[in-house]
């Protein structure tokens, strides 16, 4: 984890009161957050958003790669990134955007306080 990233995490736990953990994403019962949880999470946090849409999991991933590609990051850095082997799979998902992904990313857009991704310091997590 990068050093800005993790005051970030810092800074939420403190907000919302929460201790550190190894976890990014704990259960409530301070645990690692099983998959089908998180899973649940995101649609009931999709749900909550009055999305138009389903919200799932994997729509997160589509959409970390294709915002860091329309910001110009470099295709090697989000392959590296999103831990493909190939980079025919990285070309895939920032392709042009599914409805749904292109749905969601525009609300997200819209209505997160998203900075702007320094495509520079992906180049660290390749080393």
């Amino acid at each position: 984890m990068k050093p800005d990233e993790a005051l970030a995490l810092q800074k939420v736990l403190q907000q919302r009161k929460l201790q550190a953990s190894d976890y990014v994403f704990p259960s409530e019962r301070a645990e690692q957050m099983s998959r089908s949880a998180f899973w649940r999470v995101v649609a009931h946090a999709g749900e909550r958003a009055g999305l138009p849409v389903k919200a799932y999991a994997h729509q997160l991933r589509h959409g970390c790669g294709y915002y860091l590609a329309n910001k110009g990051c470099d295709l090697r850095l989000i392959q590296d990134y999103l831990g493909h082997k190939q980079i025919q799979n990285t070309v895939r998902y920032t392709a042009e955007p599914s409805p749904i992904c292109g749905t969601l990313l525009a609300i997200a857009v819209r209505t997160v306080p998203i900075a702007s991704p320094q495509c520079g310091a992906l180049a660290s997590t390749a080393d």
